[in-house]
């Protein structure tokens, strides 16, 4: 009886992983080795000239991330890795929306008293703003679909030592692949020894779930 009672189990695990239309990939991620902890991203327009003007479409994140008080315009490629373009201003729009955006590069100082020294940075000072697409029903899908796997992965990256749950309300970073055609949809979250990436690719086409990476990693060893 208990036998048949395993095997039912494993049967109703085979068929509640076949329901997915996406793949999980465990202990695996969608970034490249070097960009699984650069949360931030590296800033598209630190090299270029003063006053330039620049077209691009991404991702708007309404939190101020940059210096902890500009919002950014978020950006993926294989190639660069996640990119993010602070802007000078907070837009008329919501929070993770897919904008064109033109604008006109320019400087700010910030003088830092502790270390004596007054530090540069690039900003974009938007011209134009062209909303494409808000990406709230997305978001939506995701935050449901996370939550019903969400044990399935946690059994699934457990390392051994580790105590570190998941969250049943992550918060979602948004990244924009145009080449890739997807949305990145990160929620990195922690404890104090361990960490974990969990990553929703979604097809920009048909706003569906593609892949689900999953992975866990002590944090000394990073």
């Amino acid at each position: 009886m208990k036998n048949v009672q395993i095997f039912l189990l494993f049967v109703l695990f085979l068929y509640s992983c076949s329901r997915h239309s996406y793949r999980i990939h465990p202990g695996e991620s969608y970034y490249s080795p070097s960009q699984q902890t650069n949360f931030g991203g590296s800033s598209l327009i630190s090299e270029m000239p003063l006053d330039s003007t620049l077209l691009l479409t991404g991702i708007y994140c309404d939190r101020n991330i940059f210096l902890d008080q500009h919002p950014v315009i978020r950006m993926y490629s294989k190639t660069m890795g996640k990119l993010s373009i602070p802007l000078t201003s907070q837009l008329e729009c919501k929070d993770g929306t897919v904008i064109s955006i033109k604008g006109r590069i320019v400087e700010i100082a910030i003088t830092y008293s502790l270390i004596k020294k007054t530090l540069h940075y690039k900003l974009l000072e938007p011209i134009s703003v062209a909303v494409i697409y808000e990406t709230d029903q997305i978001k939506k899908a995701v935050s449901n679909e996370y939550r019903k796997i969400r044990e399935q992965l946690e059994a699934q990256i457990t390392i051994e030592g580790s105590k570190l749950k998941l969250s049943a309300a992550p918060e979602w970073d948004i990244w924009y692949a145009e080449h890739d055609g997807v949305f990145i949809f990160l929620s990195h979250q922690y404890d104090m020894m361990y960490a974990a990436n969990i990553e929703f690719i979604v097809d920009k086409k048909s706003n569906k779930i593609r892949d689900v990476y999953a992975r866990q990693w002590f944090k000394g060893e990073l």
